[in-house]
């Protein structure tokens, strides 16, 4: 990782085309954008470690990251999704202080926008309004979230293999398994 300086103009710019920040006024962006670091992340480098310590709101401004979860086993790890320009990662640790919930890994050169949780809560108190937007987009973003992981869980559910579905494969397949073994 390391920390890069942009003129504040081209942030700006930037920042304007991003959904969370699109409706606020250009003196609260001014604002973010002197409360924020701006820093690099190279492919294939952890932006957020699982089990780690995160305090920060993360938005991607170029590139795309993977979010990893440790699989069952100690060598197992599933990719939950991969977010690109735009999407806000990290939001969680807004709220609790809890160990980080996944690994977010750059999946190409990555730059992000990152907001520390004593800034952030700092700015939602000075400037009300925008603090609104910012925390009602987060919000929504969250249940977002939440429903495609709730889709997953119902299609993985779905998925199963019913009787039904075996006794659908009898009819097709008239041998049971001794008369397999018999020839």
């Amino acid at each position: 990782m390391s920390e890069i300086d942009v003129s504040q103009e081209a942030l700006l710019s930037t920042l304007i085309d991003i959904p969370m920040f699109s409706s606020l006024s250009r003196n609260d962006l001014a604002d973010i954008v002197s409360m924020c670091r701006l820093c690099s992340y190279k492919k294939g480098e952890d932006i957020i470690v699982e089990g780690g310590k995160s305090s920060a709101l993360y938005t991607i401004l170029s590139g795309s990251v993977d979010i990893i979860k440790k699989g069952t086993t100690d060598a197992s790890t599933v990719r939950l999704s991969t977010l690109k320009n735009g999407s806000v990662l990290g939001e969680t640790s807004l709220f609790i202080q809890e160990p980080a919930i996944a690994t977010v890994r750059a999946c190409e050169d990555t730059m992000v926008m990152v907001f520390m949780q004593d800034t952030f809560s700092k700015y939602i108190n000075t400037h009300p309004k925008s603090g609104l937007v910012l925390l009602t987009y987060i919000i929504l973003d969250l249940v977002k979230k939440l429903d495609r992981c709730n889709e997953t869980i119902v299609y993985e559910k779905e998925c199963s293999v019913s009787s039904k579905d075996l006794d659908s494969l009898h009819s097709l397949l008239p041998f049971t398994m001794s008369d397999i073994i018999s020839k």
